[in-house]
């Protein structure tokens, strides 16, 4: 495995270090496994999607005194904030070119600019259905402000929020639409307009019960036809469908570990516990070596097997194998 986290996710290109895709694709192609968070669609065959989830996932869920963990089981027709958005519409990042690093500002005319200055547009003229949207731009567009404290504030205002509007940063899919299935808020998604990064066509996305958007001029409408009783409802299909999504995630993450784990690139054998030994060695202190390697991951593959029918059996009970 590789990390690339450094490639970055601009709307039009992959150019943060890769300049094409089939230089990402060559990159990619000289590693066994590489895990690719946000969906784009030629890359699938070359990498392993994982959703990309919160910001903070440790700091919001590992900390058991989050108060996110009460607060996420509070009814979403019981909180106090119906619907709102509250983000960016300015962006710079950095790009990478020839080996030299530069700062970019996203284009005005951009996808992702434009929706959601229509959303604040929208929301200033009353036209939301009761849905607010606000523009929220850092002083410094070039640093992402992600404190444990700010991200806490943030946090347990999208808990008391019943609608969460997401719309798209500098990729379709982004944190704000984990953050707020976590916290049990339900996401608000207009479909991307990028079939390469329409994640909504991939696995359980395809199935996600919340409200979906050919645009934000579709939200007003639809807000208003909602009861109290339809906004419940709709929250506890979202949260079923979500621990769901979770679970499906694992399942294909631990399936697609133990295909790495079990595959013999020199096809003499097809597991990695019975890799033939005797022959295929210059020495025996090399012989000794692959040994102990073999041994650690044969105990690895045995976890991953073992998690993997824990998973199996969580998504029988739930009916979704």
């Amino acid at each position: 495995m590789d990390d690339f986290s450094n490639e970055g996710e601009t709307t039009n290109t992959l150019d943060h270090i890769y300049e094409s895709v089939d230089q990402l694709i060559e990159s990619y192609s000289l590693h066994p496994l590489v895990l690719r968070n946000y969906y784009f669609e030629p890359l699938l065959k070359y990498s392993f999607y994982l959703p990309v989830g919160p910001t903070l996932f440790g700091h919001m869920i590992g900390n058991s005194t989050s108060p996110i963990h009460k607060a996420k089981e509070k009814k979403a027709s019981e909180r106090t904030i119906y619907c709102k958005f509250k983000g960016r519409t300015r962006y710079d990042y950095m790009i990478f070119k020839e080996g030299k690093q530069f700062w970019n500002s996203a284009d005005d005319n951009e996808d992702h600019v434009r929706e959601r200055r229509q959303l604040i547009m929208l929301s200033d003229a009353d036209k939301l259905g009761g849905c607010v949207a606000e523009e929220a731009n850092p002083p410094d567009l070039r640093t992402h402000d992600s404190s444990s404290e700010r991200y806490d504030k943030y946090i347990q205002l999208l808990a008391d929020t019943a609608f969460a509007p997401c719309p798209a940063g500098n990729n379709p899919e982004t944190f704000r639409h984990y953050e707020a299935l976590e916290v049990g808020a339900i996401p608000i998604i207009v479909r991307p307009k990028d079939d390469d990064k329409n994640f909504l066509n991939y696995g359980l996305w395809s199935q996600y019960p919340g409200p979906l958007l050919n645009s934000w001029d579709e939200l007003g409408p639809f807000m208003k036809n909602l009861s109290s009783k339809d906004v419940d409802d709709m929250q506890a299909a979202v949260v079923k469908w979500y621990a769901e999504f979770k679970l499906d995630t694992k399942k294909r993450l631990l399936e697609k570990l133990l295909q790495v784990f079990n595959q013999n690139p020199d096809k003499k054998s097809t597991r990695i516990g019975v890799v033939p030994i005797e022959g295929t060695l210059k020495n025996e202190d090399e012989n000794k070596q692959l040994k102990t390697v073999l041994k650690a991951l044969i105990v690895t593959v045995k976890s991953l097997e073992a998690r993997l029918l824990k998973v199996e059996s969580e998504l029988r009970l739930r009916g979704t194998t």
